[in-house]
């Protein structure tokens, strides 16, 4: 039998056309209108919803949509060769973002356990190998030498002299310290040997103050101290040897200038040389405690 509405044939006796769906009856019935049912027969099933075919869907309405441009197929026949693969980035650490990048999302690197943290905006410095001696021990012997000069110039004596007057039966003595005349000599020398004891106690602390040159220039201060005493003592003896002191000496003054600035001369000049091994950078020092945050590499301990 055919279907009223589309004359598609159908087997006799089917309620519904297998074509369109509409029932079997002499009229096509109006959309909407409900088929009777006839009891003992089964209840027809509702038309299967025809999907739409495969493709890109059309954009909603209501939201900017914007056509994604599909990569061109390539295709592939006997005797063509076949496309080259995607390169892939060599393994390793990444090289860091790219200039315009927002710095929001990264992540500073994390040194590793039992080491601090470099300062903000600088890079750890060099790493003294296991069993190598750290510049901060040759700080701190010319810190001892430092600090035993300054105090001994400062409350021993330099030197002094002595006379007798057989004549008068008067006895005289002269002493040369921090506070008669040389003090214009002592308290500026003294000075300066404290501020390199604070300054080595800082580059022990921050090590960013540490350079090859600066070390240079306290070795050569150091030992300017020291050939200064020495010096000192020199003209001392040779000037109560022309007065014809009865008795003259160089007290604990002259020997704490004198071995101070040797000493701490031989303990920079090593701290130099380290230094310099080490790769330290080679530049002018900041003042301590006002460092400025730049790219500096700073040394490590």
């Amino acid at each position: 039998m055919k279907c009223p509405s589309c004359d598609y044939l159908v087997a006799d006796g089917a309620a519904f056309c297998t074509n369109c769906g509409r029932p079997m009856g002499n009229a096509p019935t109006t959309p909407g209108a409900t088929t009777p049912v006839t009891p003992g027969q089964p209840v027809p099933a509702s038309p299967p919803t025809p999907m739409p075919p495969p493709g890109p869907s059309a954009p909603q309405q209501g939201f900017w949509s914007q056509p994604q441009q599909q990569p061109p197929a390539v295709l592939t026949g006997p005797g063509q060769p076949a496309p080259p693969p995607t390169p892939m980035p060599p393994p390793g650490p990444s090289p860091g973002p790219s200039p315009g990048m927002p710095m929001a999302g990264l992540h500073s690197q994390q040194p590793p356990p039992g080491q601090a943290p470099p300062p903000y905006g600088v890079t750890p410095g060099p790493i003294v190998a296991e069993g190598q001696t750290p510049v901060s021990s040759y700080l701190m012997g010319a810190m001892i030498f430092l600090i035993f000069g300054a105090i001994a110039m400062l409350v021993a004596d330099f030197g002094g002299a002595s006379w007798y007057d057989y004549y008068n039966g008067i006895r005289g003595w002269v002493w040369i310290e921090a506070f008669s005349a040389a003090g214009l000599i002592i308290f500026p020398v003294a000075f300066v040997m404290l501020y390199m004891v604070y300054w080595s106690s800082q580059a022990m602390k921050d090590p960013r103050v540490i350079s090859a040159n600066v070390l240079d220039r306290w070795f050569k201060v150091s030992l300017a101290i020291g050939s200064l005493y020495l010096l000192l003592g020199i003209i001392w003896a040779g000037y109560s040897i022309s007065v014809e002191y009865d008795d003259w000496w160089l007290d604990v003054g002259f020997y704490g200038g004198l071995i101070g600035g040797f000493g701490a001369a031989f303990f920079f000049y090593l701290a130099r040389n380290h230094a310099t091994a080490l790769g330290y950078p080679s530049g002018v020092e900041q003042t301590p405690g006002t460092y400025p945050i730049s790219g500096q590499q700073p040394p490590g301990l």
